[in-house]
């Protein structure tokens, strides 16, 4: 009689050849489910819905970033229209990183989508000074932390910047763009400002 004797060691690189290899088709399945799928092709409330921006704006948004991004090399890389739309879900959402990683139009890994995140930040950043303009050398900074501090009391401000929703009567046109999520017609508008109240 005849007994098979698996050593410890060949069967634990056996279990780890066979767990790769499992990554590594969730890794093609969810590249393929990715890439077949297309949130442009969303009803735009639903779009809306999703990112918070207007078709059309985010297009105008990926054209803007894209120079502002690395394009990659291997044939794995997200691409840059999906990399964006998925920062833009979850800046639209607020929530946990999942909530974009599980997402049906902005199908990602956890890992890319971290990385996504930050490269989505840092391209913003270097497009921001087209809307938002903060002193830019340490003497202007110095100077406006030296006013927040005689005026309010407040260390190290250079400026202020909030948003809100204000009401709206309904427009006769496009009226669901303007419908927000708390249900009542309105304008999004963010605001910075000096110590002065002087709009940037």
């Amino acid at each position: 009689m005849y007994y098979l004797i698996m050593d410890p060691i060949f069967f634990h690189m056996v279990q780890e050849a066979e767990d790769a290899e499992r990554q590594n088709q969730l890794r093609l399945e969810r590249r393929i489910f990715r890439d077949e799928q297309n949130a442009f092709e969303l009803p735009e409330r639903e779009f809306r819905k999703c990112f918070r921006l207007s078709r059309q704006l985010v297009q105008d948004l990926i054209r803007d970033l894209t120079p502002h991004m690395d394009a990659g090399i291997r044939a794995t890389r997200v691409p840059i229209h999906i990399r964006i739309l998925g920062a833009l879900r979850f800046f639209a959402q607020g929530s946990y990183q999942k909530a974009g990683g599980n997402e049906m139009h902005v199908v990602l890994s956890q890992p890319a989508f971290s990385q996504a995140l930050s490269e989505v930040c840092l391209a913003l950043e270097a497009i921001s000074h087209r809307w938002i303009k903060f002193p830019l050398n340490e003497a202007e900074k110095q100077e406006k932390k030296e006013e927040f501090m005689a005026q309010f009391g407040f260390p190290g401000v250079i400026g202020c910047i909030d948003g809100t929703h204000i009401a709206i009567v309904a427009p006769r046109e496009n009226e669901h763009l303007y419908f927000n999520r708390k249900q009542y017609h309105s304008k999004n508008v963010q605001l910075i400002c000096n110590v002065n109240l002087v709009l940037k």
